[in-house]
């Protein structure tokens, strides 16, 4: 049987939409009738901040929903020539390669087992 998914798309809008018209964290999961905690950990998952605007500390903007247009990385010579042969191999730029390297490490939460050694 599958499991009832409590925080639905339109509920985690819901709450969206009452951060951003000023009402506390606690109140909105009080009026939703939601456990305070697991919303906290719902919105952190899915990128929301239960901060309202103008509260001392919040962010005007999220820096994992607008990500910077560019970065500039000063990789080894060795490490570069290897992403360009792989590059040249696959028919794409060493810039795309390593775009797609990133996303899916990323992605798929490997940044951890990336940087064990």
């Amino acid at each position: 049987m599958p499991r009832r998914q409590k925080f639905t798309p339109q509920l985690l809008a819901e709450i969206q939409h009452r951060v951003a018209v000023g009402q506390p964290a606690r109140e909105i999961a009080d009026r939703l009738q939601i456990d305070y905690g697991s919303m906290r950990v719902m919105c952190n998952r899915h990128c929301i901040s239960l901060r309202t605007p103008g509260q001392k500390g919040g962010r005007t903007m999220d820096p994992l929903r607008t990500p910077p247009k560019s970065l500039e990385l000063k990789l080894p010579t060795e490490t570069f020539a290897r992403l360009r042969i792989e590059a040249t191999k696959r028919g794409v730029t060493t810039k795309e390669l390593s775009v797609a390297i990133l996303d899916a490490v990323v992605a798929d939460d490997l940044v951890g087992a990336v940087l064990e050694k």
